[in-house]
């Protein structure tokens, strides 16, 4: 049993080190070139959101009278790691801000302020019409934001936003599930919770399968227009399986190649 029992904490340590663990990253601090974007009318400071840079300035500018998207990174991820898709989006004439939050904050957390970063910039804009891309854990944040039971956080009743979550880990991360593991809490001598947090944060137990929002998301609040679900399925990534909810009671699922 003490044999099992190390075995699994390697194991789980190896793993979930993997969001703790990252390789050298080089900043990204160059503006965004304008490419075919409209003349910005809007400059605005809003907490968590920021031009998809490593740049020092905050500063965000753009046009009011357009959609914005907002991109919200996984684990270990920055701003700056979203430049390029930010600059396709600008040659494609299409607005891109990121949203940057703590990955060890739980998850309860960064979603309130992905929610509060949402709801100013919707005050910002004159057709309220906002996309948020969530990857990875930053899909987990997006989809909690966007549940019915946290209405009253929002202020701006009238936005549309369409919800993408790329390669979110919405049935748990796998690598996690010892970290739910109640018998292993016990087994471990409050060890495993105590490697989870330190290797995780404060969102160690809502990223398992044994979580609550895990196994019961709620439903999403009526502002939200659709919900397209990407998830990759092998590893050069040229299948996906995409489950499009424009309501609470239509799902289209489709194959792309």
């Amino acid at each position: 049993m003490k044999n099992l029992l190390t075995f699994i904490l390697i194991t789980m340590l190896a793993f979930l080190a993997g969001c703790s663990i990252s390789p050298p990253y080089v900043p990204e601090p160059q503006p965004i070139e304008p490419g075919r974007l409209a003349h910005p009318d809007k400059t605005v400071d809003i907490p968590y959101l920021r031009s998809c840079t490593d740049s020092h300035d905050r500063a965000l500018q753009f046009n009011s009278n357009y959609p914005v998207t907002v991109l919200v990174h996984g684990c270990n991820g920055s701003a700056g790691r979203f430049r390029s898709l930010a600059q396709l989006y600008a040659f494609h004439g299409q607005q891109a801000v990121c949203f940057s939050y703590d990955d060890r904050d739980s998850l309860i957390l960064s979603s309130g302020q992905l929610i509060s970063a949402l709801d100013n910039l919707g005050r910002q804009t004159k057709n309220g019409d906002i996309n948020v891309i969530g990857h990875s854990m930053g899909g987990l944040i997006a989809r909690k934001a966007m549940e019915s039971e946290r209405s009253s956080e929002w202020t701006q009743k009238d936005t549309k936003i369409n919800l993408i979550t790329v390669s979110a880990p919405l049935s748990g991360i796998e690598v996690a599930s010892p970290c739910g593991n109640s018998f292993l809490h016990w087994l471990s001598l409050g060890v495993v919770p105590g490697l989870c947090w330190i290797i995780s944060g404060d969102n160690w137990y809502e990223i398992t399968s044994h979580s609550k929002f895990i196994q019961q998301p709620g439903p999403l609040l009526p502002s939200v227009q659709r919900y397209l679900r990407l998830y990759f399925l092998l590893p050069n990534r040229t299948h996906c399986i995409c489950a499009l909810r424009a309501s609470p009671n239509a799902q289209i699922l489709s194959v792309i190649k």
